[in-house]
């Protein structure tokens, strides 16, 4: 039995946890016929099922008709939040470096994929997110509630990680001022 620490492939998580379906727009066939911009949305959302499902194949094809990466389902998730559950680094990564999604989008329940990641587990998915996590003052705090996330679910390892990412993203404070005097007699 492995401990409750160890890290879990994604067929061990997909069975710990039960993830539901996206619900996703729909979009009448009248309504694809001579609006360009519906058609973009199907691709959306198909691009969302996609990820969702893990289906690698139907992604990347789906990513190379112009899919909108940053594209959300009925519940505020992109293609990443999905990915980031479920374990997908690999697809993941794409979306990051080469189409460059937004990775600290939040969702209706207010979760960005780091914290989603942090909950399933998955090191390598949180360590990606992590690593490429745009700079600024509220970073710390970030890598700190997807800490919580993680120890909340028993993922301690994950949660130390993040911890000692939040330490290294403080924001330093300014050394003090000291006034000098010197005195030419």
């Amino acid at each position: 039995m492995p401990s409750a620490n160890a890290v879990k492939t994604t067929s061990e998580r997909a069975r710990q946890f039960s993830f539901r379906m996206p619900r996703l727009r729909t979009v009448t066939p009248s309504t694809m016929v001579n609006d360009y911009g519906a058609q973009l949305r199907v691709i959306d959302n198909s691009v969302i099922m996609a990820a969702a499902t893990g289906n690698s194949r139907e992604f990347y094809r789906l990513l190379g008709m112009d899919g909108v990466v940053d594209a959300t389902d009925m519940d505020g998730n992109t293609a990443l939040h999905h990915l980031a559950a479920r374990g997908y680094s690999s697809m993941a990564t794409h979306l990051v470096d080469i189409r460059r999604a937004i990775i600290n989008k939040r969702n209706k329940n207010d979760m960005s994929p780091l914290d989603l990641a942090a909950k399933a587990g998955c090191i390598r998915m949180v360590d990606l997110l992590a690593i490429r996590y745009p700079e600024s003052e509220a970073s710390s705090t970030e890598f700190r509630r997807a800490a919580g996330f993680a120890r909340a679910n028993n993922h301690l390892k994950i949660a130390d990680l993040l911890e000692k990412m939040a330490v290294k993203r403080q924001p330093r404070k300014a050394a003090p001022e000291i006034a000098l005097t010197v005195s030419l007699t």
